[in-house]
């Protein structure tokens, strides 16, 4: 399984407005405080991912500026993303090296 391994609780980025419903037959995978459905996988090799393992500070922080109006309007701080970021991110490309050598590696 990808995610053998992996902390069972992590900070992942998130940038959506969209949720989905699991396909019928998709098994859970990891969900958030805010969003049931994070992760699923579908069979034996599709997996599904809402949130970002492979995000860099540069790409948050483009991110973050070329979105501003998007954090605004949901009340958050372009400033506290960026501050977090750089907290989570070592963790978070650790994990995601971690899965998606194993994702590869399974086709």
């Amino acid at each position: 399984m990808l995610f053998n391994g992996v902390p069972k609780s992590f900070t992942a980025f998130h940038w959506h407005g969209d949720i989905f419903d699991l396909p019928r037959g998709a098994t859970p995978l990891a969900s958030s405080a805010l969003t049931a459905h994070q992760a699923f996988r579908y069979g034996k090799n599709a997996y599904g991912l809402l949130f970002h393992l492979e995000v860099t500070l540069p790409q948050i922080n483009d991110m973050a500026e070329t979105f501003a109006d998007e954090l605004q309007a949901a009340g958050l701080n372009d400033a506290a993303i960026k501050l977090n970021a750089h907290t989570h991110i070592p963790l978070l490309r650790e994990i995601g090296q971690r899965v998606f050598s194993r994702w590869v590696t399974s086709l």
